[in-house]
């Protein structure tokens, strides 16, 4: 079986399941976006469970 599932605004991701399995979709809640710029820059500065950027960009790299 193939499935289409609408990805991003105007995509779409393909996917081939076996016959057999059992598939459930979900609809995505719809979700206002607001200020683009503005939550760029508030997610930079109040990173959830991280550095802000300015100083994570700025560690020493690890080497491999």
């Amino acid at each position: 079986m193939k499935i289409d599932v609408p990805y991003g605004k105007d995509g779409a991701l393909s996917a081939v399941l076996p016959d057999n399995a059992r598939v459930r979709f979900l609809e995505a809640n719809d979700v206002k976006i607001g200020d683009e710029d503005r939550n760029i820059r508030d997610a930079l500065l109040h990173p959830v469970n991280s550095k802000i950027f300015r100083i994570f960009s700025r560690a020493p790299k690890a080497s491999w």
